[in-house]
């Protein structure tokens, strides 16, 4: 044999390319075994050994891998959405919420390498849209698997069963408890769990309203963006601010402001409210006179639906007002405000809210203005700058 590159054939092979081998055999070529001229010692056995060690486990993952994306590859994407929905809602244990997972994950891959090809391709709307709509639906079943995961995984930490981490020495006669990287989990990973667990307790249907809006914006919903939205969402920031141009728009219809309920000293600079209400006055806890009013209110739960149904209230006892929120048309607190305006308007484009540093944002859903009184006329001349309006009739 032919010496090549400081190797030399021995009796037994001591080192084998295990990656070699399998990128030959997949590209139809014999194997080329090296083997070691001189056996290994030291800290460099046990490198060779650790990995080893590593390129066998990973081999291993892939293959699993391999072999599930080939028992999937007929299927539809409708098919694997259900699989990995009836998966989670059977599941009983952890490994069978990570099997749950596994199943959603893997949808979620399919659908938005779809997502790609139909971009490319430069398919019509409405392909896209439902592809978009499949991506959130897997993306929504893999984060509710999350959420059970953290639920399982602080119950285990209660009963002791699981180690925040692993302790420098151990007492004669005990044994090391498994710890998350033992179980296949990241620190990180459970961090991401027990946040959107949070967000969801907070406000029910949090997950699934944060991808509905996504996906009606025409925009993909990825792992990215729902990320951000429950980060944005734990962090307790309802401080932001309205930009100047529909400030004053409001001003031009109503003539003054008399009244911000749910405003700040710095919001005011720019509202110029002749009296407001802040997050210490509490605004819930005054009367709102029959006045001019501007609110942009909070829009965590349950603020939103109290100052909706405040302004709502204020509306009907003969309060002109113009209101700035989300347009979730679907929750029963937009509902209610729908039963006392007189008209509102949808801005093409999302408002960019400002942060206490006058830094704009960037809300992952559209927004709707509300109005409350009779000068339908001068809202809709106004505000059809920002978008379309709307009359209600009644």
């Amino acid at each position: 044999m032919v010496q090549e590159r400081g190797y030399a054939p021995c009796e037994r092979p001591l080192l084998y390319h295990k990656a070699l081998q399998g990128h030959l055999i997949r590209n139809r070529q014999r194997p080329k075994v090296y083997y070691s001229e001189t056996p290994p010692f030291g800290k460099r056995a046990a490198s060779l050994t650790t990995t080893r060690k590593r390129r066998k486990r990973a081999m291993a993952e892939n293959q699993n891998l391999i072999q599930s994306t080939k028992t999937q590859a007929s299927d539809t994407l409708p098919a694997m959405i259900d699989r990995a929905a009836k998966a989670l809602a059977s599941a009983t244990t952890a490994g069978e919420i990570l099997e749950a997972k596994h199943h959603a994950n893997v949808a979620y891959s399919r659908t938005k390498s779809l997502g790609r090809m139909a971009r490319a391709r430069k398919a019509h709307d409405e392909v896209i849209g439902a592809v978009y709509r499949a991506q959130a639906n897997a993306l929504e079943i893999e984060a509710r698997a999350k959420i059970r995961l953290a639920d399982e995984y602080d119950a285990a930490q209660e009963r002791g069963e699981v180690a925040a981490g692993r302790p420098k020495s151990l007492e004669d006669g005990k044994s090391f408890q498994a710890t998350a990287s033992d179980l296949g989990l990241r620190h990180d990973q459970i961090h991401e769990a027990r946040q959107l667990r949070n967000a969801e307790a907070e406000e029910p249907g949090f997950i699934k309203n944060t991808l509905d809006a996504i996906v009606a914006a025409g925009e993909e919903p990825t792992k990215a963006a729902l990320k951000k939205a429950h980060v944005a969402h734990n962090s307790g920031q309802n401080e932001w601010y309205t930009p100047a141009a529909f400030i004053e728009a409001a001003r031009q219809v109503m003539g003054e402001i008399d009244l911000d309920p749910a405003s700040s000293e710095i919001a005011n600079r720019t509202v110029q409210a002749a009296r407001y209400f802040t997050a210490e006055d509490d605004g819930l806890a005054h009367d709102w006179p029959v006045c001019r009013i501007w609110m942009n209110p909070p829009y965590a739960q349950p603020l939103i639906s109290q100052f909706s149904n405040k302004i709502a209230e204020a509306a009907d006892a003969g309060a002109e007002a113009i209101v700035l929120v989300n347009n979730a048309t679907e929750t029963a607190w937009f509902q209610r405000m729908l039963q006392s305006a007189s008209a509102l308007c949808f801005p093409e484009k999302r408002v960019r809210f400002l942060d206490p540093d006058g830094n704009p944002g960037a809300p992952l859903q559209g927004q709707a203005l509300l109005y409350f009184g009779s000068n339908v006329s001068a809202f809709t001349g106004k505000f059809s700058e920002f978008g379309g309006v709307a009359l209600m009739c009644r």
